[in-house]
């Protein structure tokens, strides 16, 4: 229709704004800044929290694998001295005495480990834990499945944790076989103390809020950095259980209820897992204490903008009301 004026938006936002004074005007644009600035800064404090975050990951996986590093040393360690002891000309004529007498003297000094020799049926006869002439009974059954193992595979077996029958204490053993004419002859079983492991977490020196530990092909716990003596021995929490034959990051609960986040890896001389973790907490906390510390900062800096804002606002305003005063009296002067 002719005539009819045609109402743009920005007409629109011009008359919606028009009547809006200068000090609203700067409060709004300083606002405006101000909440740009603080988005700004949450999202350089979300990319900061995320990198550490990243960054603890790494480290609790560069630690399980340097665990890993050191007892797969210890064990290649222990089966050095089986193989030592197995080579030896008594055992191989039969003569346990001597081979006894060798066999403390190659050891003394040594804590937490010693010697046992087997038939194949897991009978002891040689026992470097008993007194000389004690009565030997017959291998715990673990010790005799894993003896089993080292004479079909013909080669060194690593066992899980189990209690030894003489000395009562949790145990892990590394097996080596011998024969004479293709014909299974003695196991020569190197026994260690497990607690020989729990150092090797300890000198790992955790921080704190940090756990680890060492898991055999069952899911018992060989060591532990939290109530070692309690839990050794035990079946670990189901959700270590369910990926302790897996490398890489995961999350579950623990036994004391916590959520943690786990490195696990896995070794291949002993099938052994071996975790670190941290709580998923430490994760989370510096995460939120950034954002909680970006959020603060953003909303300072939009108060003070918009305290500036009207400070400047008042100052302009009041200059612009005095002339506005000033030309309405002169125009009433001019009519009287």
């Amino acid at each position: 229709m002719q005539g009819v004026p045609v109402i743009t938006a920005q007409a629109k936002t011009d008359k919606s704004t028009r009547g809006w004074s200068v000090g609203r005007r700067l409060t709004l644009l300083v606002v405006c800044v101000a909440v740009s600035m603080a988005l700004l800064a949450a999202a350089i404090v979300l990319q900061l929290t995320q990198s550490d975050g990243a960054a603890r990951r790494e480290a609790i996986t560069y630690s399980a694998k340097t665990i890993r590093a050191a007892v797969d040393g210890q064990l290649e360690k222990l089966i050095v001295i089986g193989r030592i002891f197995s080579a030896s000309p008594s055992l191989e004529r039969g003569e346990f005495t001597e081979f006894r007498r060798e066999a403390e003297q190659a050891l003394q000094g040594v804590k937490g480990i010693w010697v046992v020799v087997a038939d194949p049926a897991g009978q002891q006869i040689v026992n470097l834990a008993t007194p000389p002439g004690a009565p030997l009974p017959k291998r715990a059954p673990e010790g005799i499945a894993t003896q089993r193992r080292a004479f079909e595979s013909k080669k060194p077996e690593i066992s899980n944790i189990f209690t030894g029958v003489y000395t009562k204490k949790p145990i892990v053993t590394v097996e080596l076989p011998l024969f004479r004419d293709n014909a299974p002859l003695y196991v020569v079983a190197v026994a260690v103390d497990v607690t020989l492991f729990l150092g090797l977490l300890s000198r790992e020196q955790m921080p704190e809020g940090w756990l680890a530990g060492i898991l055999d092909r069952r899911g018992d716990f060989i060591a532990r950095t939290l109530d070692h003596e309690r839990m050794v021995g035990k079946p670990a929490a189901a959700g270590w259980r369910t990926i302790m034959n897996r490398d890489g990051l995961f999350e579950f609960t623990v036994l004391e209820g916590d959520t943690i986040v786990e490195a696990n890896v896995v070794s291949a001389l002993s099938g052994w897992a071996i975790g670190v973790a941290a709580n998923k907490a430490v994760f989370d906390a510096s995460l939120w204490q950034g954002l909680g510390a970006a959020a603060l900062g953003g909303g300072a800096i939009a108060l003070v903008g918009v305290l500036l804002a009207m400070m400047m606002a008042r100052s302009m305003t009041r200059p612009a009301g005095g002339l506005e005063k000033s030309a309405r009296a002169s125009e009433a002067s001019d009519r009287a």
